[in-house]
């Protein structure tokens, strides 16, 4: 079974969950405890150190790169397959050096949802017949065919 449709239906899935995360992430903000309201307040008003600029440094070219791997799989580009793979997992491997992270529980539980949705992205992509790798399927099928 091809599940291009899928995972096509996933990604537009994968956008709407993320801009209502980022909707709900700066609606909330003012739900916050006060502490957690002044915290956030000091953080922004704080100057950059060079962790912040390292991290946007890093963040504009690895956000460029995860759009454009998210519109290659909207227009079913087989290239899209390995950058949006490389996007997702340095993703999730840089989170830890971004550092404390305040969100209200809302957010974070659909934050949560696009998280679940992008790892059946990531099983599709890598463990179903789809446009995306139909190149290695169609070369061993083509071998089995011969012998």
């Amino acid at each position: 079974m091809d599940t291009t449709k899928n995972i096509r239906l996933l990604v537009v899935l994968e956008i709407i969950t993320t801009l209502i995360y980022l909707f709900l992430t700066f609606y909330l903000e003012s739900q916050l405890p006060d502490l957690l309201q002044q915290y956030l307040l000091q953080e922004k008003e704080s100057e950059f150190n060079n962790t912040d600029i390292i991290t946007a440094i890093i963040g504009v070219p690895f956000l460029i790169c995860y759009f454009t791997s998210i519109t290659g799989l909207l227009f079913v580009k087989t290239w899209a397959k390995n950058l949006y793979i490389f996007t997702v997992i340095a993703g999730y491997l840089s989170a830890p050096l971004l550092g404390p992270s305040i969100e209200h529980a809302i957010s974070a539980a659909v934050y949560d949802v696009t998280t679940i949705i992008e790892g059946a992205i990531l099983a599709l992509l890598l463990f179903t017949k789809s446009a995306f790798n139909k190149s290695s399927q169609q070369g061993a099928s083509c071998a089995g065919a011969t012998a």
